[in-house]
């Protein structure tokens, strides 16, 4: 249906009337295969079909899978049939059927880096064993030697990238693991039918069917009162690669007073003349959801510092509906990613040139029009994609090499300033800047193993999730890192691995060792909670057996695997499923300007103070998205 919609609207550019088509198709079972990603075994094929929500089932002859009817979308286009064939544009007089999404490709094999470039990952593993402390009575294991790995890891990475370049040195990503091509087949008309058996047609319409569109609902809650503050929905079309911010402004014109009220005048302001809290129960603010920088809903007026939720709703075309929740506490800025399939490259771009323009302007101390949203908003939302382009693009590669085809589902990144909020007798008191935060609730993607392998699937998404994990805190990590100011993030991985080097020990808890484990397990009732309830549930949980504490954080990182499909939830501290990123004192004062300021009244003091700064995280950010964009998009 994507694909479709991309071709009527090019030709409806054109002037050329067209429509949908809806009905079932017959294709044989090889070319099924072949279109979906290169699949040798045909139960594998239909059943990642299937996974996708695409309406399909096998047909069977001598007890082999030999075509598959599927439920499919094409186009009919209006075009001068007779009696050029299309070969020419004139005056409509035939719909002709076209179909630009089935496709079939060429499949070539990378290189076979495992033999050329053999591992002993036996003898890596004994080497491991023997250096850590390992307590089979207890059930743990600590001080796994994670420099012998990295140091481990990197010879051979180096070993690989010598061999690559010795035996191919121009190689492309897709030399080495492998690619596809598209068999192209270009005609000089139109031929006037589809590439395959229609079994039967079904409807017709100038536009998709509201109930077939995908949908995001967007609601923020009072958890305290259960009003809803804002509900809102729209089609994840509407949405894909625009700015989505998620914000806090002051609820009224006193209330803006009041904030007013603690900035610093003067003609000698330095950083040290802003307040480092603010009094949270005399200002209430206001939640509004954005999109692109424009306000498209906006709730009810709320204590600064109070908690509220955001509850996201993805509903696909076949009305199935799956929620990711997040707490929110008022006051804070929320730049919210939604991968809807892969994140363009012209998304990256636009990204960029945004970043690029607030560089210039804050840069040339022009704050003319320029809104809090433009900056902070920008900001976090770019980092938010900016997670999804580079895992997307890791995961796709991992796969390859693993003979897994995957599929993004439609995934969500928030990427927000938090803050801490102290309180009396529950109502909030003073609210100060703690950090930045990701919080991943929603990370899908369909998988299938090529040859039909559940084992690799498994073994995949064990991977998948550890680099998840790890690039939650590492991609804000190089975003926000300069040479003098290195920043520094906890994820669930790191948060193990830090526990792991001070000697803490690591508990895999499951069902035949909850009742001795869990009693010597010091940490908090939430967390111990957690774990309960994903044993019971036939799930396996990795984590320290206390807390950490790191660069002023103090928490514990789990890991909550299914050991059937290997998928799993890579959380820390407070519910997050994703990284906290933790203040250093250039981030701190800035971001503080932002939150309270910049829409509100001190665009000067931020050029005195945060243009500088902030033009250099821009200059970073764009520095850091013209090196993916290369590397990874190939310009």
């Amino acid at each position: 249906m994507d694909t479709a919609s991309l071709l009527i609207a090019l030709l409806r550019a054109s002037n050329i009337p067209a429509r949908y088509v809806y009905g079932t198709i017959q294709l044989p079972i090889n070319q099924v295969m072949n279109w979906v990603g290169g699949f040798i075994d045909p139960k594998s094929a239909l059943e990642f079909m299937a996974q996708g929500g695409v309406p399909i089932t096998g047909e069977v002859a001598g007890g082999k899978i030999v075509a598959a009817k599927i439920e499919h979308v094409w186009v009919q286009a209006y075009v001068n049939y007779f009696p050029s064939r299309g070969a020419r544009n004139g005056p409509g007089n035939e719909w002709i059927p076209l179909d630009a999404s089935y496709k079939q490709y060429t499949y070539t094999q990378g290189m076979n880096i495992t033999q050329a470039v053999p591992f002993d990952a036996q003898s890596f593993i004994n080497t491991i064993t023997s250096m850590a402390t390992i307590n089979q009575a207890q059930g743990y294991v600590t001080n796994v030697n994670s420099q012998y790995i990295s140091r481990t890891i990197q010879d051979y990475t180096n070993q690989v990238a010598n061999y690559i370049s010795q035996t191919n040195p121009n190689a492309t990503v897709g030399d080495v693991i492998g690619k596809k091509q598209i068999i192209q087949q270009n005609f000089p008309y139109l031929l006037g039918t589809l590439p395959y058996q229609v079994l039967a047609k079904g409807w017709e319409a100038s536009e998709v069917p509201d109930n077939l569109r995908y949908k995001i609902t967007f609601q923020v809650t009072n958890p305290q009162t259960l009003q809803t503050d804002i509900n809102y929905t729209v089609s994840l079309a509407q949405i894909a690669g625009k700015r989505l911010t998620l914000n806090y402004a002051p609820a009224t014109s006193a209330d803006e007073a009041a904030i007013e009220s603690y900035i610093p005048t003067g003609s000698s302001i330095t950083i040290s003349s802003f307040p480092t809290s603010l009094p949270a129960y005399l200002i209430n603010m206001k939640p509004q959801l954005m999109i692109d920088g424009q306000v498209v809903a906006t709730g009810s007026s709320k204590g600064l510092g109070g908690p509220e939720t955001l509850t996201m709703t993805f509903s696909d075309a076949n009305q199935y509906s799956d929620t990711a929740t997040t707490n929110l506490i008022a006051g804070e800025y929320y730049g919210i990613g939604i991968d809807a399939g892969g994140i363009a490259p012209q998304t990256m771009l636009n990204s960029q040139a945004q970043l690029a323009n607030v560089q210039s302007r804050l840069q040339a101390q022009d704050f003319t029009g320029i809104t809090k949203d433009d900056i902070l908003g920008s900001l976090l939302y770019t980092i938010a994609i900016s997670y999804y382009a580079e895992y997307d693009v890791m995961d796709q590669m991992q796969a390859k090499m693993m003979g897994v085809v995957i599929a993004r589902i439609p995934s969500d990144a928030i990427f927000s300033v938090s803050m801490n909020v102290s309180y009396m007798f529950g109502v909030a008191t003073n609210i100060s800047p703690s950090g930045l935060k990701m919080d991943v609730q929603r990370n899908l993607e369909l998988t299938q193993a090529s040859d039909g392998d559940n084992n690799k699937v498994i073994k995949y998404m064990l991977t998948s999730g550890m680099n998840s994990s790890a690039m939650e805190n590492g991609v804000p990590e190089q975003l926000f890192s300069t040479p003098t100011n290195p920043v520094e993030g906890i994820s669930a991985v790191k948060a193990i691995q830090i526990a792991n080097n001070e000697g803490i020990p690591i508990y895999t808890v499951n069902q035949s060792n909850i009742s001795a484990v869990l009693p010597q397990l010091q940490l908090p009732s939430d967390v111990i909670s957690d774990i309960q309830n994903a044993v019971n549930a036939d799930k396996t949980v990795t984590v320290s057996k206390t807390q950490i504490t790191y660069n002023g954080w103090t928490g514990v990182g789990y890991i909550i695997i299914d050991p059937t499909t290997g998928a799993g939830a890579y959380m820390i501290s407070g519910g997050l499923g994703g990284a906290e990123l933790l203040w250093l004192s250039i981030v701190w004062g800035v971001l503080f300007f932002l939150i309270f300021l910049v829409s509100v009244v001190a665009a000067p003091v931020v050029g005195v103070f945060g243009g500088a700064i902030l033009a250099t995280l821009s200059g970073v950010l764009g520095t850091f998205l013209s090196n993916m964009i290369k590397q990874h998009y190939g310009y």
